[in-house]
């Protein structure tokens, strides 16, 4: 059985000014100490996922399909039930820590609260637990008697992955945990990432629109556009032979080193701007931006098609 098993999972968000399509037939799975990155542009619906494997979804969202956690039906579950699950078996790392924590009180009042309320441990007991993991994240527990606007971005991110391991979960959910903070900050964090999945045993959704970020770290690589899961498979084989053009436009964005001083490379960028998520085009929804693009494209949804080991989601691979 996998940890996660999604299926048909659709997400609409109902407004004022229409219907927005985030998630439509996400088919998904993640296995027990598996890294699993979703990558995609602003809007693919990549938060939208890891909000409803969690259930924070909004009041507005209209959920369908099934989201399996260890067996588990999450979607049809009692709120009481997804207390004891949240928080503890499956945590979250949200995308700004500045708003995770609050400011007025000091980080050891707040980062071992999860160890309080799933393990009914006192305070004293769960700030000693917890100054094993601020070490795995290489934080001293000089931290928890500092208020968070003491600290840097950097640091409170750090203290955000510290309290999602502190309760063994597993399953992580890590919304742009890098997207906040500079360079060298995200390597570090990435580098915490690496040093973590050897000594522990968790699964990690990483959502990120970086796909550089989630190829360090992660064992698979999710591709998503106008909340369509459009390429799934090994990070080895999408990155070395993308076979969606969205994931092929997706690579070639990103710098590569020149082979030598006479190389020149110019790099390319995806034409367009994401559909707009009120009026999504017919038919293939990347079709306006595709160079492959033909009639068909604009006429008809693609169904998805296996590829080797690869899952497209493209009319190229349809026959």
């Amino acid at each position: 059985m996998k940890l996660l098993e999604i299926k048909e999972l659709s997400v609409e968000y109902v407004t004022p000014l229409g219907v927005i399509r985030a998630l439509e037939r996400v088919n998904l799975g993640v296995e027990r100490g598996e890294f699993l990155g979703v990558v995609g542009e602003s809007g693919s619906g990549k938060s939208t996922l890891g909000y409803a494997i969690i259930r924070l979804l909004p009041q507005n969202a209209r959920v369908s399909g099934k989201i399996l956690f260890e067996g588990f039906d999450i979607l049809s579950a009692k709120e009481e039930q997804i207390r004891k699950i949240r928080g503890k078996s499956i945590t979250m790392v949200f995308q700004d820590p500045f708003t995770s924590l609050n400011p007025l009180f000091k980080v050891g009042e707040q980062i071992t609260r999860p160890l309080e309320v799933h393990y009914a441990m006192s305070k004293r007991d769960a700030q000693q637990k917890m100054k094993h993991f601020l070490s795995l994240v290489g934080l001293s527990d000089y931290v928890l008697s500092c208020y968070p606007f003491e600290l840097s971005g950097g640091t409170q991110q750090r203290l955000m992955l510290a309290m999602a391991l502190s309760t063994a979960p597993s399953l992580i959910i890590a919304d742009e945990p890098t997207s906040s903070v500079d360079a060298s900050i995200q390597a570090q964090i990435l580098r915490i990432l690496l040093e973590i999945k050897k000594k522990t045993s968790f699964s990690m959704i990483l959502i990120t629109h970086n796909i550089e970020v989630a190829s360090s770290v992660c064992d698979k690589l999710c591709v998503m556009y106008a909340g369509r899961l459009v390429e799934f498979g090994s990070t080895k084989h999408v990155l070395s032979d993308p076979k969606h053009p969205y994931t092929q436009a997706l690579l070639s964005c990103i710098p590569r080193p020149r082979e030598s001083k006479t190389q020149t490379k110019k790099l390319s960028a995806i034409s367009g701007n994401p559909p707009d998520p009120f009026n999504t085009p017919t038919g293939c929804k990347f079709h306006p931006r595709c160079s492959h693009a033909w009639k068909l494209c604009g006429e008809e949804e693609p169904k998805e098609s296996v590829v080797g080991e690869r899952r497209v989601l493209c009319h190229l691979y349809n026959g």
